[in-house]
Formats: C-alpha cells, sequence, structure tokens
C-alpha cells in the first residue's frame, strides 16, 4: 500500500492527476479488501482448525 502512496505523491509532484487518482482509487480498493481479509480471518482460522482437527481425528488409530 505503501507504494501507492508513494507513486500518488509523485504523480501529484508531476502535475498528473489522472495518474494520481487512478494510483487512489486503487490504494482505496487495497484497504477496502485489506479490512475485507481483517474481518474474515477470524471465521477463516476457527474453520481452519477445525478442520484440522477432524483431520487428526480421524487418521489416529
Amino acid at each position: 500500500m505503501s507504494s501507492y502512496r508513494i507513486l500518488i505523491a509523485a504523480a501529484n509532484a508531476c502535475g498528473a492527476a489522472q495518474v494520481a487518482s487512478a494510483c487512489q482509487r486503487l490504494l482505496d480498493e487495497k484497504i477496502e479488501f485489506h479490512h475485507w481479509v481483517e474481518q474474515q480471518l477470524p471465521a477463516l482460522i476457527e474453520e481452519y482448525l477445525r478442520r484440522d482437527q477432524m483431520a487428526s481425528s480421524s487418521a489416529a488409530p
């Protein structure tokens, strides 16, 4: 995400408003996805551990 911030600053410094705007949109999407992943992680980890425990239980003699 810092790369996008650098590109935005560079584009603004060069007067490339369209490039800065495009980079800002991409950065906003990345931030939104980051928040979504953070919200999904607890359930994902719980499901992974549940499946791992089931696999370990069924593999034991």
